[in-house]
């Protein structure tokens, strides 16, 4: 008993997977994007994915003095891991004050920042 309804769940299942003809609805292949019937085989490949632990690990700075525009503006930054800390500064519309940001990042605590103000010369 148990065969016959897994063959007649099995003769379902192909009867209604099989392709439908089209022959009820709008001509294909005139023009648009429903033009093609055929379906090209895809060759599914699987990578194994490898996740490495690293430690990175950086430094780097950079300074802007650009009189001509008045843009003055550098940041400072390093990371060990996953704790980050770093500062940056620019000058602010005004042109007369620079803005200092002191930051600091790590899982535990997030990140914070302490901004200051200092008079431009």
């Amino acid at each position: 008993m148990n065969s016959f309804i897994l063959l007649a769940a099995a003769l379902l299942a192909l009867a209604v997977a099989r392709p439908q003809d089209d022959h009820h609805h709008h001509e294909q292949g005139k023009g648009g994007f429903g033009g093609s019937k055929f379906i090209t085989p895809v060759d599914i490949h699987h990578e194994e994915v490898v996740h490495l632990k690293a430690h990175p690990e950086y430094h780097y700075d950079y300074h802007v003095a650009d009189h001509k525009h008045k843009d003055y503006k550098s940041k400072h930054e390093t990371r060990d891991g996953y704790k980050v800390k770093g500062t940056y500064s620019l000058l602010e519309p005004d042109h007369k004050t620079i803005r200092v940001v002191e930051y600091e990042a790590d899982k535990k605590t997030g990140f914070i920042a302490k901004v200051s103000h200092k008079k431009h010369q």
